[in-house]
């Protein structure tokens, strides 16, 4: 990250904790929302496969409940290290932005409906776990409100990083890069809807 864009991210941060009356020295207490939606996924990993039985069991809403919960659930502990260290990355960045229903709203509901594209396209991706590419949409949405334009250096450009390394991984299956793509939409969508970061 160049040091102007570094420069201007802490100060974002520093700004959010002062009003938000968090410790501005930063540190995991700052990120709550973010280190529990990892500690959720790693839950989820151990848990996941019984828990999607039991969701699949309940009638009517058992499938969108289904959608929500694959949305982060890994596949093991490979996609646990690359979920949760896209789950930092990511939300460190924007969760002092806003109120953390919006970003809880956002990782969910766009997770969700990543799972449930990839399940239009092709099936039930089990453990593919598209909500953190709902906050990739919350920060290509916050960066291109605040003017900064892309740079391989930069925010935007490690994002374009992490989403290439994970098209790679998912071998270039259709229906995950289907999931990620409209998670990330989503996510972009609703962080628009929302006003995320404008307050």
């Amino acid at each position: 990250m160049d040091p102007d864009t570094r420069k201007y991210w802490r100060e974002q941060a520093r700004q959010s904790r002062k009003q938000a009356g968090r410790p501005i020295g930063g540190g995991l207490g700052s990120y709550p929302v973010t280190v529990g939606l990892i500690i959720a996924t790693a839950v989820m990993m151990v848990v996941g496969n019984g828990v999607l039985r039991l969701l699949l069991a309940i009638p009517v809403l058992g499938s969108y409940l289904f959608d929500l919960a694959t949305a982060i659930t890994p596949a093991g502990v490979i996609g646990l290290i690359f979920s949760g260290l896209f789950i930092w990355l990511v939300g460190s960045q924007v969760e002092l932005l806003d109120q953390p229903w919006k970003y809880l709203v956002i990782f969910f509901v766009a997770g969700g409906f990543g799972a449930l594209v990839a399940q239009t396209i092709g099936g039930f991706p089990i453990a593919s776990t598209f909500a953190p590419f709902a906050l990739a949409g919350i920060l290509a949405h916050t960066m291109s409100g605040r003017g900064m334009h892309f740079s391989m250096s930069g925010p935007l450009g490690w994002l374009a990083v992490l989403l290439i390394l994970n098209i790679v991984l998912s071998g270039f299956d259709p229906v995950v890069i289907g999931g990620m793509v409209g998670a990330l939409a989503m996510g972009w969508g609703l962080s628009l809807a929302l006003r995320y970061g404008e307050r």
